[in-house]
């Protein structure tokens, strides 16, 4: 769950506010639903690198973290869609798949070097109020 503060209160009140942003937080709303409730009927082994994308149509788009994963998922097709028929309007009668990998971690700052320390001293001392200027 998200914190509780003005800023979400605000962003909260105005996404009700604004019909448009309205029906998309709906939308989102509902995906993580059908997500959290797909992904509980597969192993964790394929649940954790897989999430409901999207309802387009009669597709169920699922990204995945790699090729091996979507392997997995496709094995589980038939479920997911017969579990999906009972909450959807419409019965999706197929999954896409797609491969997204995971974004890489931050990369660690490399330390600067000996011309880098000097020039940033430099422009540091020219940075420096004049004392004589008071």
């Amino acid at each position: 769950m998200s914190e509780t503060t003005p800023r979400n209160r605000k962003a909260r009140r105005v996404t009700l506010e604004n019909p448009t942003l309205r029906r998309l937080a709906e939308r989102a709303a509902e995906l993580e639903r059908l997500d959290a409730l797909l992904r509980a009927s597969l192993p964790n082994t394929v649940g954790e690198h897989c999430r409901l994308a999207n309802v387009r149509g009669a597709q169920l788009v699922f990204h995945v973290d790699d090729a091996s994963v979507g392997i997995r998922l496709r094995s589980f097709q038939s479920a997911l869609l017969a579990l999906a028929t009972r909450h959807l309007p419409m019965a999706p009668l197929m999954l896409n798949i797609r491969v997204v990998p995971p974004l890489p971690d931050e990369p660690t700052p490399r330390p600067n070097s000996e011309a880098e320390r000097r020039f940033i001293e430099r422009v540091a001392d020219l940075l420096k109020p004049d004392p004589a200027v008071d």
